[in-house]
């Protein structure tokens, strides 16, 4: 017996049919932007549509189309939640490489719930994280070339963009008399976006050298304020918001951040007491930083003197004096410092003449005596090195003295690491390498800069190739026998000049990508790539037949890319 039950007629309550009328969320509507999206498409469609009217069911579908374009740009939509948008970097590229990266995902999970051999295991591991790679590199190509093709886009005719993150601006005309060209916005648009980089050290060893290499000389003057982020006062925060005309709620918000703030503290008796705050900017949250800048900025916006300029990063405030003359270098500076100072002391804040210093930077030729410089009424002798951003700048920009200052620092963190690692009984090799990562981060800390005085001085390579075969052995647990090419073959760390080289590549290669605003590959692309070159150049290193360790090299490297 068969039984038949014919449901055509029934409707499911967990039906999935889309419904034929769309309804939107009316609590959350903003008329303002319901006004604008329908003044925009009504100024498309008269641009468009200026000399054919169109039939009525033309104009029918118009207005529906516009209506719910209007409708979804002001609110959002009621019942279920609307499926996912394609992302503008999608494509059939990318697709495909997705499809078999979780192919071979699938494949080497299997094969470790299977048990299946190490070998085989390893090999499918391999080939999924390669298909990883690429998929991951493909994405960030595709990201790029987009953002560079919707940058295209509006330069070429921002009436045709439809993207909402930017439908305010396309409302406004650009007059042609205004001061101000659009194409000029534009550029300085594209400018701010691409040196949104704060100035450290690399900017000031370009100014030395461009004036070294024409036969000039360098006045340089690091200004030390007194227990700066503690003592710039409220009041010269609240008078800069007001002059960059800040919105009057967003000063409102940040006088109610620091209204009746308290500072506790003990007195000599050990009675706890509190002192109300007028000054000073909130170390440790996110608002501090910028509320500094903003207060602090006014002395970077005003005038420099001919031939000086003004470097600041944070606090540390550094005053650049060149000329073709140590007298007339001299001048400048003492010029530009007294602007510089006065302009720190209206804002309430107290310079510390006795920690500020002077450097004279020159070529091969010594100057046949130092200048002088005064900060705040007293007289400061230039000397041969300052420090400025933890690097050790000297006067003929040999950094030797920043390698001396990093080798006595890493002989201090490799004996307190030492400590924690010993060779019996200690950690193993992958904490091991973590603590060689922590002090090699110290150790390549503005690599890019003085990488050039360490693969030019044999004299600076070998002092510091001494700490690196220290840190190998500790990695390894090995005798202090061990050479230096033995134990970075078994640590698997590069040699510390082809890290710093790689380091100054990468740098140069993203920062002229940055500028020339052709992002043509990913940074992490970029160092993947020049990783490539280091390990390469590290075996051609080793396979010198004058260097210790042959029997370690003649084992190892033939498996050295296993």
């Amino acid at each position: 017996m068969i039984i038949g039950h014919d449901n055509s007629n029934t409707k499911s309550s967990y039906s999935t049919r889309k419904s034929k009328y769309p309804r939107w969320n009316w609590s959350k509507l903003d008329l303002d932007k319901f006004r604008t999206a329908l003044i925009w498409s009504s100024s498309v469609a008269s641009n468009e549509n200026e000399n054919e009217p169109g039939s009525p069911e033309q104009r029918e579908k118009w207005i529906r189309q516009t209506m719910s374009s209007a409708c979804n740009a002001a609110t959002t939509r009621a019942g279920n939640r609307p499926a996912k948008e394609q992302a503008y970097w999608w494509s059939e590229e990318i697709s495909q490489l997705r499809k078999n990266s979780i192919k071979k995902k699938k494949a080497w999970t299997h094969a470790k719930e299977r048990k299946r051999p190490l070998d085989q295991i390893n090999q499918l591991w391999s080939s999924y994280k390669q298909s990883r790679r690429l998929l991951r590199n493909e994405i960030n190509r595709a990201k790029v070339i987009g953002w560079q093709e919707f940058i295209d886009t509006i330069d070429d005719d921002p009436g045709e963009v439809h993207d909402p993150l930017i439908l305010w601006t396309n409302q406004l005309q650009w007059d042609a008399t205004w001061a101000i060209p659009i194409e000029k916005v534009n550029e300085t648009i594209k400018k701010k976006a691409a040196n949104n980089t704060a100035p450290g050290p690399n900017s000031v060893k370009q100014v030395i050298d461009e004036a070294i290499d024409q036969d000039g000389v360098v006045v340089a003057v690091s200004i030390d304020i007194s227990n700066a982020f503690n003592s710039l006062p409220w009041p010269a925060i609240r008078k800069a918001l007001e002059r960059k005309k800040f919105p009057e709620y967003l000063r409102r918000i940040i006088d109610g951040y620091l209204y009746e703030r308290t500072i506790e503290y003990t007195d000599g008796e050990g009675n706890i007491k509190m002192k109300p705050m007028q000054a000073g900017v909130p170390q440790g949250s996110v608002l501090g930083p910028t509320l500094w800048n903003i207060g602090y900025d006014s002395v970077l916006q005003k005038g420099t003197e001919y031939g000086c300029q003004v470097i600041c990063y944070a606090d540390d405030t550094l005053v650049l004096a060149t000329a073709d003359s140590v007298a007339k270098a001299t001048a400048r500076a003492n010029l530009q410092l007294g602007l510089v100072i006065n302009r720190i002391k209206r804002l309430g804040l107290t310079v510390s003449a006795s920690k500020t210093e002077a450097v004279l930077f020159h070529g091969r030729r010594k100057p046949d005596n130092y200048s002088i410089v005064v900060v705040d009424k007293e007289f400061i002798q230039t000397c041969t090195s300052m420090k400025y951003l933890v690097v050790m700048l000297d006067s003929r920009m040999t950094f030797r003295n920043h390698l001396d200052y990093i080798e006595g620092k890493i002989s201090k963190v490799s004996r307190a690491l030492g400590r924690l690692m010993p060779n019996l009984r200690g950690p193993k090799k992958v904490k091991r390498k973590l603590y060689a990562n922590v002090i090699l981060s110290i150790v390549l800390y503005a690599a890019p800069i003085w990488c050039d005085a360490l693969t030019t001085s044999w004299k600076n390579k070998t002092k510091l190739d001494r700490l690196m075969k220290i840190m190998n052995i500790r990695v390894i647990s090995a005798y202090r026998t061990v050479s230096l090419e033995a134990s970075s073959i078994l640590a698997r760390i590069p040699p510390l000049h082809l890290l710093a080289a790689t380091q100054k590549r990468v740098f140069m290669r993203t920062t002229d990508l940055r500028n020339s605003d052709q992002w043509t590959e990913s940074a992490i692309a970029i160092r993947e790539a020049e990783t490539l070159i280091m390990n390469r150049q590290g075996e051609i290193h080793l396979r010198k037949p004058l260097l210790a360790g042959v029997r370690t090299r003649d084992a190892v490297l033939p498996n050295l890319a296993n």
